[in-house]
């Protein structure tokens, strides 16, 4: 355990690209759910990496209680410093994480902010304040569900099984109204800085129905969608 990188589950586009775009998956999912988003943005000429989280799909560390939250953000810094000075030089990177991806792409950053030219946290229910309480129960159940998952994996018999067929994510599909289609969440998602036209890391999120918006910190640089530059 302790202070190795994360593992990589998907590795594809170009590798001499000089923008590398680094994607870490919630809970309980794996490194899968990113594969639309993956086939858009190759076909964009970036180059992507999925990594897997511990006990999570079938490239996850195996550890049977995870590791802390400090050890895992710093296992996704060495990640993104190996993606960065690989190809011999010293590469852009975006980090997108999800669900609990969002909250160790934080602390990642934070840790090392040198690191990362943007990131962009993802949830899957932004303004849960706002909606009706006939979605807000659901996504109160499923986050209780979430938890029994969790408790029943830590079972031996039983960890191999729920990692492999992500019965939690298949059973309650539908059950919470993802504010973006996943084909409009790739245009979204691509959000590159312009270094020049701010010091600070930029800040991607998706907060509307249908349009993306932008955190204050972007520069004018800053590209929603297209190709890589």
């Amino acid at each position: 355990p302790g202070y190795r990188s994360l593992s990589v589950a998907i590795d594809s586009g170009d590798p001499k690209s000089n923008v590398v775009l680094l994607f870490l998956h919630g809970w309980p999912d794996n490194a899968k759910v990113w594969h639309r988003q993956i086939s858009a943005f190759v076909g964009w000429g970036y180059h992507c990496v999925a990594a897997e989280l511990p006990m999570c799909g079938e490239h996850g560390e195996k550890a049977a209680w995870g590791y802390d939250f400090n050890i895992v953000a710093k296992q996704l810094a060495n990640l993104a410093q190996q993606l960065r000075t690989s190809e011999g030089g010293n590469r852009s990177l975006v980090l997108i994480g999800h669900d609990w991806g969002a909250w160790l792409t934080y602390m990642a950053q934070r840790a090392a902010p040198h690191l990362f030219d943007a990131i962009i946290p993802l949830d899957i229910a932004p303004g849960y304040g706002q909606l009706p309480f006939s979605v807000q129960w659901r996504i109160v159940a499923y986050q209780h569900a979430a938890l029994s998952c969790f408790a029943l994996s830590k079972l031996p018999f039983l960890s191999v099984f729920l990692a492999r067929v992500n019965w939690l994510r298949r059973g309650w599909r539908g059950a919470v109204p993802d504010p973006l289609g996943r084909d409009e969440r790739c245009h979204g998602m691509a959000v590159l800085a312009d270094l020049e036209a701010s010091s600070d890391v930029p800040v991607g999120s998706l907060a509307d129905t249908r349009t993306p918006r932008l955190g204050p910190k972007l520069g004018a640089g800053c590209k929603v969608g297209g190709p890589a530059a």
